[in-house]
């Protein structure tokens, strides 16, 4: 059987039927329609996004595909966060960049702060993003693969037939470990500087309270990104949020989130975690009683001013 030639082709030979098809009330097979149409528009932008200084031949796109299938929640889930900062990312630009054109460095620095972080965190995030395409489509050992360590590692030569697998594995955790810690620190970084300074920099903009919002829910994206695509280990996510610093923005941060989301869409006893950041799982108890005390007293007042 010949490679297939159309991007839809290879995803239909690679999908697995139990996957791409539903049983209707009369039991009987059909395909899933809309879930194939999903993912083919999702895997599509992914390749997009690998083939940007790579070439693939399509029997390399066949079996990423393939492989994509069979961890599908884990790929659907790295294209979710990706999606979500990339939007967050051009939002928060549009906005830091009109400021900066009718104001300087000198009255706005948070603002020029914000915006020389913006690029970096999102470039760091990209190639891990890459780095974990890569190695769910199994081709964690090219030289595409290892071209985006070596961006993370300029000081790293590779030369893949003298290394043994010891040795690549070594090089492939110090540049995640090294690039995960990188962007940890420069969201903390956009964070605070948001509750610290930009924060006063954004209250006289029409929509100031709106694009404060979506600064703060890019920094806690990026820690959402390098926590559930285990880009930083458990406890270094735990510190940071252990730090007083954070102790003190989450909360007012989560307050921010119920003005512009309605808490009511679940019911209370679901309580506000599923709503919320993932990586909000390593807060410390004290923390979490403030946000459930807090979201119980919200989702109260919204229930008595809907029946009103």
């Amino acid at each position: 059987m010949g490679y297939p030639k159309s991007f839809e082709e290879s995803l239909l030979l690679g999908f697995p039927r139990r996957a791409a098809r539903f049983r209707d009330s009369q039991d009987k097979l059909f395909w899933n329609y809309p879930r194939l149409s999903e993912v083919t528009n999702v895997f599509r932008d992914l390749a997009e996004m690998l083939t940007e200084d790579a070439y693939w031949s399509p029997e390399m796109r066949l079996k990423a595909i393939r492989s994509w299938v069979t961890d599908l929640d884990k790929v659907m889930a790295l294209y979710k966060d990706w999606e979500e900062l990339s939007f967050n990312r051009n939002a928060i630009v549009s906005t830091l960049d009109r400021i900066k054109s009718y104001e300087d460095d000198i009255d706005v620095p948070y603002t020029y702060m914000a915006s020389d972080l913006l690029p970096e965190c999102q470039e760091k995030i990209k190639i891990l993003t890459k780095m974990s395409l890569l190695r769910l489509a199994q081709d964690d050992s090219g030289d595409q693969y290892w071209g985006l360590i070596k961006s993370l590692l300029p000081e790293f030569q590779p030369h893949q037939e003298l290394l043994d697998q010891s040795s690549r594995l070594a090089a492939e955790k110090k540049a995640v470990e090294g690039a995960g810690t990188a962007i940890l620190n420069k969201a903390k970084k956009l964070i605070s500087l948001t509750a610290y300074g930009l924060a006063d920099e954004l209250s006289d903009e029409p929509r100031g309270d709106w694009d404060l919002f979506l600064i703060y829910s890019y920094g806690f994206g990026l820690v959402d990104s390098l926590s559930e695509n285990e880009f930083i280990d458990h406890k270094k996510l735990q510190s940071f949020f252990q730090e007083e610093e954070m102790a003190a923005i989450v909360p007012n941060y989560v307050d921010m989130f119920w003005r512009n989301h309605d808490p009511t869409r679940l019911p209370l006893e679901k309580g506000p975690w599923s709503q919320l950041n993932k990586s909000f799982k390593d807060l410390d108890s004290n923390t979490r009683r403030t946000i459930e005390d807090s979201f119980t007293k919200t989702y109260k007042k919204f229930r008595l001013r809907s029946l009103q």
